[in-house]
């Protein structure tokens, strides 16, 4: 299976590259009003599309999702990279609030490439189905603040401006936990139909998590972050340049089950952490 990463100017694997048409909603499998879908956002630079892949109804929900992560969760950080896409998305700038020793505050308003970037993203335990684990028994997330490159010395200079001011804090952006696994789990089931074709992963209980969420999202998405609750530790991978990897491979458990399993890691430069998500049972 090839493994995608990506940094410009490289593009995806030539195996990745000119999909056929899937001639079928990946999500809900009906053949009628079909649209491109993406894997990897357009907002990250994502090149790869499935023709003919997403009907018009299940288009909508995964272009909510998407714009929920783009535009909000990861939004400051890709503007930070320029991996923006349309001039609308940039705000000019970003509230930063100023406290003094005396118990005043004030809310100054910084450009936005001026800005240190706050990025909140969750810390996932192992996926149970691969420990054998009841899918009640699954579920601790630890939401972990990562700060960008160069952070430091965006602080020193608004301190330069603001010499008085005792402390400095900037909002993070929103993210809402819930859509972040269905982001997840549309960018693993949509590369997994790249690499493997529709027919070989269509019983995939990712599917039915983007078009209408559920519970026991802990069961199928997970981190490899090596986060075991409750300590609140965990560990990552060294950065690197990429602005994005995903591979898929086979694993086995432990009771003798094969299943297709995706790693995703957006912008390992800021050592995000990975994400594992299972695919399904490999038939």
């Amino acid at each position: 299976m090839p493994i995608w990463t990506y940094s410009e100017p490289d593009g995806p694997p030539k195996s990745l590259q000119n999909q056929k048409s899937v001639g079928k909603c990946i999500y809900c499998g009906s053949e009628e009003k079909l649209t491109t879908e993406h894997v990897v956002p357009a907002g990250m630079r994502g090149r790869v599309t499935l023709p003919n892949g997403s009907c018009d109804g299940c288009s909508k929900i995964t272009q909510e999702i998407e714009t929920e992560c783009m535009r909000q969760t990861l939004l400051l950080v890709r503007i930070q990279h320029d991996l923006h896409q349309h001039s609308g998305e940039k705000p000019p700038t970003q509230p930063i609030i100023l406290k003094y020793g005396d118990g005043k505050e004030i809310i100054i308003d910084l450009p936005t490439s001026q800005t240190p970037v706050i990025t909140p993203l969750p810390i996932f335990e192992y996926p149970g189905i691969l420990t054998n684990a009841h899918p009640d028994q699954t579920g601790s997330v630890l939401l972990n603040v990562f700060e960008e490159d160069g952070r430091d010395e965006k602080w020193r200079r608004l301190f330069l401006v603001f010499p008085k001011a005792a402390t400095a804090s900037v909002r993070s952006s929103p993210i809402r936990v819930t859509t972040f696994y269905r982001w997840l789990a549309k960018v693993a089931y949509a590369y997994a139909v790249a690499c493997l074709g529709y027919e070989e992963i269509k019983h995939s209980p990712l599917a039915e998590i983007v078009r209408s969420g559920g519970t026991h999202y802990n069961y199928y998405i997970g981190g490899n972050n090596a986060y075991q609750p409750p300590s609140q530790e965990f560990r990552l991978e060294a950065p690197s340049p990429e602005l994005f990897r995903i591979s898929l491979a086979d694993q086995v458990t432990n009771d003798g089950k094969k299943y297709w399993v995706a790693n995703i890691r957006f912008l390992p430069k800021l050592s995000f952490p990975t994400y594992i998500v299972v695919v399904g049972e490999k038939r």
